[in-house]
């Protein structure tokens, strides 16, 4: 078993809440309404960014050989690695994370998203995991298949 995700800061919010806070009480102080105005809409955009981008986010990735061990929270489901429709790695910019979509449902939905570990090397190729894991799901797609000829999986490196 070989953890191939890291631990994604989801605390980071408060600490824009708290800044926001401040300038808040700052706004409340001088009695300027705009002041007050503005960290209460940067508030609810930074608020919807981390619910949906950084909350989304699994906490731990395990390779498990034929399965994935994925936990968020206190949810924790083991996904077969033939199971995964789709793998999109967008390890290349701002965001370090790969998608894994699902063809059933699992207990985190019907898409897993981590931060894979980081690898060395060219920053303009796939990542090294986004690699072994489609590899793999092609070979277990054609192991489970058998030549019933379902056609490859979509990956995009």
């Amino acid at each position: 078993m070989k953890k191939i995700s890291i631990p994604v800061a989801k605390g980071m919010p408060f600490l824009f809440f708290v800044i926001l806070g401040v300038f808040g009480a700052i706004g409340i102080i001088g009695m300027n309404p705009w002041v007050v105005a503005a960290p209460c809409v940067l508030a609810g955009i930074i608020y919807l960014y981390f619910k949906c981008v950084i909350g989304a986010m699994a906490d731990e990735v395990v390779d498990c050989g034929d399965t994935l061990l994925v936990k968020r929270g206190t949810v924790e489901c083991q996904v077969r690695i033939a199971d995964i429709k789709s793998l999109i790695d967008k390890t290349h910019g701002k965001d370090n994370r790969i998608i894994l979509r699902l063809r059933r449902p699992c207990a985190l939905g019907t898409s897993i998203v981590f931060a894979p570990v980081l690898a060395r090397g060219n920053f303009f190729k796939p990542h090294p995991i986004a690699i072994e894991l489609s590899s793999r799901m092609e070979e277990s797609r054609k192991a489970d298949n058998q030549g019933t000829g379902s056609g490859p999986a979509n990956v995009h490196l």
